[in-house]
């Protein structure tokens, strides 16, 4: 979509980060299909910016809009399924987003 569009949808302003943070997250589920959805190998960690490079890749970008606000409460998914998280956790992630090398 156009930014025309998007505004004329009540979206407000609409910026173009190269990957959105997620706690909450609307995607577009052809799209989605298109790309393969989240790549598996993840979790919790690396998925917004693998799936940049994915959206980029097939010629699609993240937009964000400030016409919506959601509360996120940090820490709670991994509180409900009781996922310890450390260094490790988040690093694995990280090491294997850089071994694709920005190549999907």
């Amino acid at each position: 979509m156009h930014d025309e569009d998007l505004k004329a949808k009540g979206c407000g302003r609409i910026k173009y980060p190269y990957r959105v943070m997620w706690g909450f997250m609307l995607v577009d589920l052809e799209v989605m299909e298109e790309v393969s959805w989240f790549d598996e190998n993840t979790f919790f960690y690396a998925e917004e910016r693998i799936l940049a490079e994915k959206l980029l890749k097939q010629g699609y970008r993240m937009a964000y809009t400030d016409s919506v606000y959601v509360r996120h409460v940090h820490g709670s998914p991994t509180k409900k399924i009781k996922i310890k998280v450390n260094a490790s956790t988040a690093l694995e992630p990280e090491l294997y987003y850089l071994k694709l090398g920005f190549k999907y």
